[in-house]
């Protein structure tokens, strides 16, 4: 009989749901910022709204974003190109180092499983989902960085904070997932399986004809004397109960990138927002005059590091 430790899946259980709460979380502050900011209304109401209701009040928030967006006039599409100021250098250089995590996970193993009296085994992204995962990632941090080579992009940081956010989870998860393998392993171990019962569940008659074991197979691991054995006499689950789990460094490297990612994007929507906020010569000061009166003068506020002067002397500015 298989004994299941309850306990150890119900704390697996709960860690899942913290680590799903807390990726959550992050994601819906970060896109609700940055929705607010584009919307153009309160940003603590987006953050809020971000994370009490993290998928229907980020999609909400989007359609209200993107409704206010449509009403407004005089944007500025004749900006400098970001990556002539040294904000915006370090911005994508930060960009292409986290994009470089991610492809080192492609070289190095994502699970490893070592079985008493058997070869370790490794389990790498290469021929497998996890592959196909990477190259969908890699091609998503190339997308949303395309539009940072003009100005500071809040619809970038945003989707690239959801792809933070779910790697944080994956990786979260599969850390959290070793202990529990291992308890299970050791339970099924504790089981005594034989070759004889194998082929007797597909209907096969093992007889008395005595097998001769692979050289390269231990008889001690499976508590057998020579290596000539009757079918009954193989414990198939014994080697089992000895299996170590152990996860590879590729889910450490993506929590790494995770937690990077969801940084950089906030400093990027904060970025975008602060510039927003400011009169530039391309009309969002021209807004804010429109909306005063004729009379009222623009403010003009000295320059910080987030909007600075590119190489030819002008101002970049934010979009989305």
């Amino acid at each position: 009989m298989v004994t299941v430790n309850l306990g150890m899946w119900a704390n697996f259980a709960i860690q899942s749901g913290l680590i799903a709460v807390l990726a959550a979380s992050l994601f819906g502050a970060i896109a609700g910022f940055g929705l607010a900011s584009i919307g153009r209304f309160s940003r603590t109401l987006g953050v809020a709204a971000g994370i009490l209701v993290p998928v229907l009040g980020v999609a909400i928030l989007a359609a209200v974003a993107v409704a206010r967006r449509e009403r407004r006039s005089g944007h500025d599409t004749a900006l400098p190109w970001q990556w002539k100021s040294r904000s915006g250098i370090v911005s994508l250089a930060s960009l292409a180092a986290l994009t470089g995590v991610v492809a080192v996970t492609a070289f190095v193993d994502w699970f490893v499983v070592r079985i008493p009296g058997v070869s370790r085994i490794s389990v790498g992204a290469w021929g497998t989902v996890l592959g196909g995962a990477v190259v969908v990632t890699i091609a998503l941090m190339i997308l949303g960085g395309l539009p940072l080579l003009r100005r500071p992009s809040r619809g970038s940081a945003i989707l690239l904070a959801w792809v933070g956010s779910t790697w944080m989870f994956l990786a979260g998860v599969a850390v959290a997932l070793r202990a529990p393998v291992v308890e299970l392993a050791s339970s099924l171990g504790a089981l005594k399986f034989t070759v004889a019962d194998a082929l007797g569940a597909l209907n096969l008659d093992a007889g008395a004809v005595g097998i001769d074991l692979p050289p390269t197979v231990d008889p001690a691991m499976l508590g057998l004397s020579g290596a000539r054995v009757e079918p009954g006499a193989v414990d198939l689950a014994a080697p089992i109960q000895g299996l170590q789990f152990e996860i590879g460094p590729a889910w450490y490297c993506l929590l790494l990138f995770s937690a990077g990612l969801l940084l950089w994007s906030f400093l990027v929507v904060r970025q975008a927002d602060r510039i927003a906020r400011r009169p530039s010569p391309g009309g969002s000061g021209m807004d804010r005059q429109a909306a005063a009166g004729p009379e009222a003068p623009i403010p003009v506020r000295p320059l910080s590091w987030s909007q600075e002067r590119s190489s030819d002397g002008s101002y970049w500015g934010t979009g989305n």
